[in-house]
């Protein structure tokens, strides 16, 4: 159950939580019936995994529509505002039964491994944990080897380039979930490692001492495999932890343990070793490239730029304050409080902290707080062990865990939470024994219930989002059905208001397209949407202007040819849609650069609008472009003179007006030699002197005199032993040949 979900893809599936459930059940089963007769070790940890998915119980159980009210007013009012009250919904606490419900499922699979866990020597956790994450890296390096971009060679993630992507591909679709594996399995492997060299020096018989050596060159075997997978999963938060942690775990490993002189012999070659070892392992990813994939990341965008995000989600806590909005409910909920991220969706929250505050309310914040105790307890608690220099090493790995945390969720993903689940059990310092006539019948009852919940709600969960969008678009699923198990899902809304519109239902499309721009505000998809069917309900009303004009102002891409084609025909005059134009330069352009293509003549009276007002270079470029589509070549070279006024040191602005000197009607080459050797005398750029060289090169040789010639050829010479791309090479080269070739034409007709 530790390795399953880790190499099931990460765990991030539905079967993957009902799967583990049924195995959990069936350790516990084993565990009680073969290995503790008399009863069930249960530790003090399972405590908070039952609170844990009691409270996830309660928010998915339907509840009277007064105590929702009363407990998560706003939440209940958004709900109402989205569906409207003759709509019947899912009366729970939370807006994402499908999700909340699979999370029961999760955290009942978690807690009966934290007690099967409970019933084995912690080594064992920890040995598994070491293994299942050693396996993970094998795997990553395996992918790498054979140049595998495909999990196992089958699974292909939508939202990951592997040409964009340089972390390491393992079994886990996101870096930063499988470098919390790695994190868990390598200080597993450091405290077997210091455990397996406490037992060595107090082997008595040759045997057992070469047997405990053999494990512990194993140990430190893992331990390099998973140094080297952490770097190249090119995890951020990973190798902070793992930074801040180590020194408290060697701290913890190299305590003296009064041994003797020949103890004190045996720690010193020990730590020789480790540390000749650790700069193997650093040469070795300095030559294989690593290190320049570690520095990278110090100029990949702002560090904080995810904490900030997740931290603009802490309005949520005021929408159902103490028993959260329930879990899954952020993918919904966190556009309505921040429209700024438009199309992009979050289908979580990249803090577990502020997500447990966000999703569990209050509760939440008290089960946090448990956690904290009791891996106090469980450091503090290890004293008279002889094992607890190990135990507390591996302890670090949790540590390093959470604070990856901080800044990341991949706790939420079997994979990661399996493992962390099976060493919060094996190592709870305090366990008490559950008896048969107790613990079978608590299972007995409470597994098919949990099971039935898991199962009943993962084909609504955020997984299954896509097929239940699908299928009511298909009709193959009744719109009441999904908008209740989804009321706040924008993507449904919409969905729904399109099958209408196919169907010329506009009366009824009109409320679900409305409620598709309240919940996430900043798409501009779903405000055409709405633009359209305001229009086609009410034709005279200001509401699809204001709609549209919302639409234009939210683009985050050119627009498309069939949006296109819809401003064309609801405004065959252009003037009467400038005024609904956004105001941002770049939303405009968005707006203006595609038409220009569509329809250059509607496109030209849409820019010069603006630019009348606005004489910025990217509208100045889109005025020279559009009306060199029209054939009007003196506005043209006035647009483009103004831009080269503008960006005199911008190359492309000088090849603008070699552009446009070039669309009049009669040959204008002296002028265009003029313009590009005034170019050449303002642009300081290499590449853009480049482009210049060979224009002017190419102008002189299209007048073809002698002295055109020759000066060519003197220009040629340098620009020829400049540095270039394999591409740009090739072309000056050629451009050279013709050039020699006209020059040896003239001397033979002379």
């Amino acid at each position: 159950m530790v390795i399953a979900p880790a190499l099931w893809i990460g765990g991030v599936f539905p079967s993957t939580v009902l799967v583990s459930l049924c195995l959990g059940a069936a350790a516990v089963g084993c565990v009680g019936f073969f290995r503790h007769r008399r009863g069930v070790r249960v530790p003090a940890s399972a405590i908070l995994a039952g609170a844990a998915c009691l409270l996830t119980a309660v928010q998915w159980v339907p509840w009277s529509s007064g105590f929702r009210q009363a407990v998560a007013p706003r939440l209940a009012s958004t709900v109402e505002r989205a569906v409207g009250t003759a709509t019947d919904v899912w009366a729970g606490l939370t807006t994402s039964p499908g999700d909340t419900g699979l999370e029961v499922g999760r955290l009942f699979a978690l807690l009966l491994l934290t007690v099967a866990a409970a019933n084995f020597s912690w080594r064992l956790s920890a040995a598994a944990v070491a293994v299942c994450s050693s396996v993970v890296v094998l795997i990553g390096l395996f992918h790498h080897a054979f140049d595998m971009h495909a999990i196992y060679g089958v699974y292909q993630a939508v939202d990951i380039d592997p040409s964009q992507t340089a972390s390491l591909l393992t079994s886990f679709v996101n870096p930063n979930h499988q470098s919390g594996l790695m994190l868990l399995g390598l200080f597993c492997a450091a405290g077997l490692a210091v455990d397996v060299r406490a037992q060595t020096r107090s082997a008595r018989d040759s045997m057992t001492h070469a047997r405990r050596r053999e494990l512990h060159l194993m140990c430190m075997s893992a331990i390099a495999l998973l140094v080297v997978g952490l770097v190249l999963s090119r995890s951020r938060g990973a190798m902070l932890a793992g930074a801040i942690v180590t020194p408290l775990a060697l701290w913890w490993a190299w305590m003296p343990t009064n041994k003797g002189r020949a103890g004190e012999r045996s720690q010193l070659l020990t730590r020789g070793l480790v540390v000749a070892a650790s700069g193997v392992a650093v040469v070795a990813l300095v030559r294989a490239g690593a290190w320049d994939e570690v520095l990278s990341l110090g100029h990949d965008g702002d560090p904080t730029q995810k904490l900030r995000l997740a931290w603009s989600a802490m309005p949520l806590t005021e929408w159902s304050p103490v028993f959260g909005t329930g879990r899954g409910t952020f993918i919904d909920l966190f556009p309505l409080v921040n429209p700024a991220t438009g199309s992009l969706v979050h289908t979580h929250l990249e803090s577990v902290p502020l997500t447990m505050r966000v999703e569990w309310g209050l509760f939440g914040i008290a089960i946090g707080g448990g956690l904290l105790a009791w891996w106090l307890g469980a450091v503090f608690g290890t004293k008279k062990r002889r094992s607890s220099q190990a135990r507390r090493v591996v302890l670090c790995g949790l540590l390093a865990l959470a604070i990856q945390n901080v800044g990341d969720f991949s706790v939420e993903f079997l994979g990661v939470a399996a493992p962390a689940a099976a060493l919060v059990g094996g190592l709870s310092p305090r366990t008490w024994r559950v008896r048969r006539r107790v613990w079978i019948p608590v299972l007995a009852l409470s597994f098919p219930l949990v099971f039935g919940i898991a199962a009943t709600s993962a084909p609504y969960s955020w997984t299954a989002r896509d097929s239940v969008v699908e299928a009511v678009a298909n009709d193959a699923l009744p719109a009441t059905q999904a908008l209740r198990m989804l009321p706040l899902s924008s993507r449904l809304h919409a969905s729904v208001a399109r099958r209408y519109v196919e169907e010329g239902a506009w009366e009824a499309a009109l409320p679900r397209a409305r409620a598709a721009t309240m919940l996430r505000p900043g798409s501009a998809d779903v405000w055409f949407l709405r633009a359209a069917v305001e229009d086609a309900v009410e034709p005279d009303a200001s509401a699809g202007r204001e709609a549209l004009a919302h639409a234009l102002a939210k683009l985050e891409r050119p627009l498309a040819p069939a949006h296109l084609m819809y401003l064309q025909e609801c405004y065959p005059d252009p003037l009467a849609l400038v005024p609904l134009m956004a105001q941002d330069r770049v939303a405009w352009l968005r707006t203006a650069g595609p038409m220009i293509e569509q329809d250059p003549d509607y496109a030209a009276v849409l820019i010069a609008a603006r630019a009348a007002d606005d004489r910025h270079p990217r509208v100045l470029e889109q005025q020279v472009e559009v009306a060199l589509r029209q054939g009007n070549a003196a506005l043209a070279l006035h647009a483009a003179r103004l831009l080269r006024e503008q960006q005199p040191q911008r190359a492309a602005a000088h090849l603008l007006v070699v552009r446009a000197l070039r669309s009049f009607e009669f040959e204008r080459e002296r002028d265009i030699q003029q313009a590009l050797q005034r170019a050449l005398r303002e642009v300081d750029d290499a590449a853009g002197r480049g482009q210049l060289e060979e224009a002017l090169i190419r102008s002189w040789m299209a007048t073809g005199e002698r002295g055109d010639l020759e000066r060519a050829s003197e220009l040629t010479e340098p620009m020829m032993s400049r540095p270039a791309d394999r591409a740009t090479l090739q072309r000056r080269h050629t451009l050279s040949r013709s050039l020699a070739a006209a020059l040896e034409a003239m001397n033979v007709t002379q």
